[in-house]
């Protein structure tokens, strides 16, 4: 039998949960009649419709993309005019209010919805806006994670590595904001926390029984400069004092994986550019840019030839 023939059959439930993957509104109205908290949200089909949405919501909101990513996609609303801003194609849009707090992510390891290894840290250093990725990451705990995952693991019924966007509100309550399906940026933001993931999914692989297990205590209140991220803020972020510009730009080379050092250089050449761009030495720019790109073009060569002289 050809295996290319076969039909798949998948079960109605687990489609409903993969519909609601890309929509960011779909899954949080079914996060909140599973009892988890979410901000309230609603969805504007255009801007008369958000105009009166916003009126019952309350401003200041702010209003995301139906489909984003990163940050991409979200802005503070402050009042009605606000929505002329909008292009056609930027509807519809979700609406919540603005809810002050910091923001966090679990990275949480599911195996076959059972939420079994994870750990939270606060978003720090957002740039270039406060909804943009972080820059830096705090490890904390929080005593409504572990319910809230579960809550998560039982209606999506996921398996694999996760990322869970939530939002610590001022008054110490918690938030989901989103989930990724995917591994997240901070899976080895330190040794022991990417141990820890590595033993589990280990385990996972091999069938056997995972004891559920939260924040590595030791790693709890400390703050970690990601990179490259933390070189642009680093860089670029006005106001920011010389001793956390040049002591955060030197510890965040101590967290580039040089284990891989094409990549690191990558994203130097790519951090040089964005300085140079963003200086008035537009024909430095341009030199160092056409440099980057010649290298880039040699290495792909040279890797295409070894991989062609192996086969």
């Amino acid at each position: 039998e050809d295996p290319s023939a076969r039909t798949v059959v998948i079960d109605e439930a687990i489609l409903a949960q993969i519909d609601r993957i890309p929509s960011k509104a779909e899954f949080l109205s079914a996060a909140l009649a599973a009892g988890i908290r979410a901000p309230e949200t609603s969805i504007a089909a255009g801007p008369a419709d958000a105009r009166i949405l916003g009126e019952r919501l309350g401003y200041p909101l702010v209003a995301k993309a139906a489909h984003g990513h990163g940050g991409m996609g979200i802005e503070r609303v402050d009042d009605p005019s606000s929505f002329e801003r909008f292009g056609d194609d930027a509807w519809p849009q979700i609406l919540q209010p603005l809810i002050e707090g910091v923001p966090a992510t679990t990275e949480v390891l599911f195996v076959r919805g059972e939420p079994v290894r994870w750990f939270t840290s606060e978003m720090r250093d957002c740039w270039p806006s406060r909804f943009s990725p972080s820059s830096s990451r705090r490890v904390v705990d929080h005593p409504e994670v572990a319910d809230f995952l579960q809550r998560i693991g039982t209606l999506t019924q996921f398996d694999g590595l996760a990322g869970i966007d939530w939002l610590i509100a001022e008054d110490g309550r918690l938030f989901l904001i989103e989930m990724n399906y995917r591994p997240t940026t901070c899976y080895d933001l330190t040794p022991q926390i990417r141990a820890a993931f590595v033993r589990a999914l280990a385990q996972a692989a091999r069938g056997e029984a995972i004891e559920p297990r939260g924040a590595i205590a030791a790693e709890l209140g400390k703050q970690y400069p990601q990179f490259p991220q933390y070189l642009y803020f680093a860089a670029f972020e006005p106001g920011l004092p010389l001793h956390r510009r040049v002591g955060g730009m030197l510890r965040t080379f101590s967290r580039a994986d040089w284990r891989d050092p094409r990549l690191v250089l990558t994203h130097l050449e790519d951090f040089a550019l964005a300085c140079y761009n963003k200086s008035r030495l537009p024909h430095v720019a341009h030199a160092l840019k056409s440099a980057i790109v010649g290298r880039r073009a040699r290495s792909d060569r040279t890797q295409s030839q070894a991989r062609s002289s192996q086969s």
